[in-house]
């Protein structure tokens, strides 16, 4: 007896363990891919819409799927998660990415017709494809939402690692510019930014520089980077007092003449030597030094403009000045916004050499375009 109750329990187990085997034979799963694109959207927990770079500009909060593509996974599949999930479902939001394409595809079950999983394949943003299989399935019959954000941090590293490698592959090591600048200066001996008093025969008005620059930055797409280059700077101050330089006693003046405007020109080729801070992306901090050498020509040094029975002359001492410093280094600091730079500096050394009996020490603020 105990024997055939054995084989009858036995039978019914084989019995129901091959229905078993073939109703999940039956429950087959298929896939199905969805891409969406530029100007689609495509429902999840909310609304995922695609923009263009163009339309981004003219939205808040979009994320790029190029620059914030840990971002875009993260979102993605927090709505993904959500959307499966038996609470939080509002369907409210709009969630704006920029990007081409992105393709997601889903395992359902044929026999239920219930997604089994869903995740991204591809991002497809300026002809780069970025794929994300194997690093971001999520399984939602079988994950909690803990195990679902632990894989998806994981995907992320990876994904960010790929990305700082690809980037650092195609990264640009030097980047040049043509710069244009000008701006205000004046000159003192008594502490910094401080002009000389009016009453002293050397003080000067505030006066104006130029620059022309071909700039070099280093490492230009990294957060902190390094600007060098070559360019020609010069300098003109105007005396406030009528002062008539000594270069000129060789050539008295009769007493038929009237000064109109005496001044100092001062040239000298300049290297930068900066570090660059980016704040944002189209906003940076420069700080650092201006150096230079200086250069002597026949329209340099003191200008003495004259008239003299009705006519109007310059004299130029020239290449004969040869009393000024042969090295300029100039602290500086700018901040940069869209290719404008607002700066200011001021020189560290004096403008002229031991033998001039003046001493003195720039200093400037003014604007560079960068072209």
């Amino acid at each position: 007896m105990t024997r055939k109750i054995v084989t009858l329990v036995s039978l019914i187990a084989l019995l129901f363990w091959a229905n078993k085997v073939k109703a999940q034979n039956e429950d087959n799963y298929y896939r199905e891919s969805k891409t969406i694109y530029q100007g689609e959207g495509y429902w999840l927990n909310n609304y995922i819409y695609l923009v263009s770079e163009e339309k981004a500009k003219e939205i808040h909060n979009v994320i790029d799927a190029t620059e914030n593509q840990g971002a875009v996974i993260k979102k993605i599949h927090e709505e993904l998660d959500n959307l499966y999930s038996e609470t939080n479902r509002s369907k409210k939001d709009t969630i704006f990415i920029q990007a081409d394409s992105i393709n997601f595809i889903k395992n359902i079950s044929q026999k239920k017709k219930k997604i089994y999983d869903e995740r991204i394949i591809n991002i497809y943003k300026k002809n780069h494809r970025h794929e994300l299989s194997n690093t971001t399935t999520l399984n939602f019959k079988k994950s909690t939402f803990t195990d679902v954000v632990t894989g998806i941090n994981n995907a992320m590293d990876w994904e960010e690692e790929t990305e700082i490698k690809k980037k650092n592959s195609n990264r640009k090591i030097a980047k040049f510019n043509l710069v244009l600048g000008s701006g205000v200066l004046n000159w003192g001996n008594k502490g910094f930014f401080t002009p000389l008093s009016a009453s002293d025969p050397y003080s000067v008005k505030w006066s104006y520089q130029s620059d022309l620059l071909v700039k070099c930055t280093l490492f230009p797409e990294s957060r902190i980077s390094f600007t060098t280059g070559v360019g020609l700077q010069t300098d003109y101050f105007f005396f406030e007092n009528g002062f008539d330089s000594y270069e000129f006693e060789t050539s008295p003046l009769t007493n038929n003449y009237t000064i109109k405007q005496n001044y100092l020109i001062h040239q000298c080729i300049t290297i930068p030597l900066l570090i660059d801070i980016k704040l944002f992306d189209d906003i940076k901090l420069h700080f650092g030094l201006m150096g230079g050498i200086a250069t002597s020509n026949l329209n340099g040094g003191f200008v003495r403009s004259f008239e003299e029975n009705g006519i109007t002359t310059n004299q130029y001492s020239g290449s004969a000045f040869n009393q000024f410093n042969k090295l300029k280094a100039d602290l500086m600091f700018g901040i940069e916004i869209y290719n404008i730079t607002l700066y200011i500096n001021h020189a560290m050394v004096d403008l002229f050499d031991n033998s001039y009996p003046f001493s003195a020490r720039p200093f400037a603020f003014g604007v560079m375009f960068g072209l």
